[in-house]
């Protein structure tokens, strides 16, 4: 088992990628193993309620503070097996070593990369 720590930023992004490797096709066994690495990392309802996630102008938008300024958006540890850890690496780097990465996304990307062990 590896544990990443992830903020809402991070876990979007990763559920995107992975869903977008699961665009492409595959094998029962492998569509599943996607699956399983979504469920993992998707924001729960609690989360996403307390965070007020919605779609503006197509996009995803949340709050990271409250009126008060306390932070909404925490680091939250996810465990993940190890195939699931190799899967979402390989993702990642498949997708950077297609020159795949937009600009917006970079530097979340780099901390996700880091706690994956890939050298950007």
């Amino acid at each position: 088992m590896k544990t990443l720590k992830l903020k809402a930023i991070h876990r979007i992004l990763a559920v995107g990628l992975v869903e977008g490797k699961g665009k492409d096709g595959g094998s029962l066994t492998e569509q599943n193993q996607l699956l399983k690495l979504v469920d993992k990392l998707n924001l729960t309802q609690e989360e996403r309620k307390k965070m007020n996630v919605r779609i503006e102008k197509e996009e995803l938008r949340w709050q990271t503070l409250t009126e008060k300024g306390e932070v909404l958006d925490v680091e939250v540890e996810i465990e993940l097996s190890d195939e699931g850890f190799t899967m979402l690496r390989e993702i990642l780097k498949s997708k950077s070593d297609k020159k795949e990465i937009k600009m917006s996304e970079a530097p979340p990307l780099f901390e996700l990369a880091a706690q994956l062990n890939l050298e950007v």
